[in-house]
C-alpha cells in the first residue's frame, strides 16, 4: 500500500508539473500570435498606403502632389 502511496505522489507531482509547463507554453504562443497578428495589420497598413501613393502617379514621384504646380 505504501508504494501505491509513493506511485500516486510521484504522478501527481509530475502531472502538476506538466500543467504548469501547459500552461506556460499556452501563454507563450497567445503572446506570440498578438505579436504576429499586430505586425500583419501594421504591413497591410503600410502597403495600402504604398498602394494609395502610386494609384495616382501619372509620372511623377510617389508622395503627396506638388503645390507649385498647382
Amino acid at each position: 500500500m505504501e508504494r501505491l502511496d509513493e506511485s500516486h505522489r510521484e504522478t501527481m507531482a509530475a502531472l502538476s508539473a506538466i500543467t504548469e509547463e501547459l500552461v506556460a507554453t499556452r501563454k507563450e504562443l497567445t503572446l506570440t500570435r498578438i505579436e504576429l497578428t499586430d505586425a500583419v495589420n501594421a504591413n497591410r497598413e503600410a502597403i495600402f498606403k504604398l498602394i494609395d501613393r502610386f494609384d495616382e502617379w501619372d509620372g511623377r514621384p510617389p508622395g503627396p502632389p506638388d503645390l507649385r504646380s498647382a
